[in-house]
């Protein structure tokens, strides 16, 4: 959320500096050029603050992957917990793996925020297929379990779709069993389903 929000201030201050200069010619000069390098003024700091938050993401990645390579998960947890509450999809994914599994030496299970943060995965754009499907996939097992969420069976299945939809075989081989039953024409119109990610797919 903080580099979106960065760049939603950065959006409107930009169209405020088109009114700005659109009433350039309704000031008088001495205002007019004041509020216009006011408004500048802004969008640079705004500018600077996204670089700045951008490379600090970087640095803190560097930090966990020493971490890990320590074994220290759970030093790796909080460092990159505010990288994916800040919208880092691989962070995320890690995170939200790692809470809601909650089999990892030294980090307690917190499964419902481990769902959170599974979701967020899920749905965020800049996430890639495997990782997105990996996501997916442990949702759908969340909802089929009660585990961090409300036992759901209909959005189980739903995030199964869309996990097998991003190319996940674990979750491709639980719906060929679940809806084929081991019927090779059933099978290949799953694929076609899939590749057309029909209204049960997420997104």
């Amino acid at each position: 959320m903080g580099l979106n929000r960065h760049i939603y201030f950065f959006w409107l201050s930009a169209g405020d500096l088109l009114h700005r200069i659109a009433a350039l010619y309704l000031l008088p000069r001495k205002i007019a050029m004041k509020s216009l390098f006011k408004t500048l003024s802004v969008i640079i700091t705004l500018s600077i603050s996204f670089s700045a938050s951008a490379a600090d993401h970087s640095k803190t990645w560097k930090k966990a992957n020493a971490a890990l390579d320590r074994g220290d998960v759970a030093a790796a947890v909080k460092l990159l917990r505010p990288v994916a509450d800040a919208g880092d999809p691989e962070a995320q994914s890690f995170v939200g793996i790692v809470l809601w599994s909650g089999q990892t030496e030294g980090v307690p299970k917190d499964a419902i925020n481990g769902t959170k943060y599974l979701t967020m995965c899920v749905n965020n754009p800049k996430t890639e297929s495997e990782s997105r499907g990996n996501c997916a996939f442990n949702m759908s097992l969340a909802y089929l379990r009660g585990d961090g969420v409300v036992k759901s069976m209909d959005d189980s299945l739903a995030f199964m779709w869309t996990s097998a939809r991003y190319g996940n075989e674990k979750s491709f081989n639980q719906l060929n069993r679940a809806v084929c039953k081991g019927d090779a024409s059933c099978t290949e119109e799953l694929k076609v389903r899939l590749d057309r990610c029909e209204a049960m797919c997420l997104n």
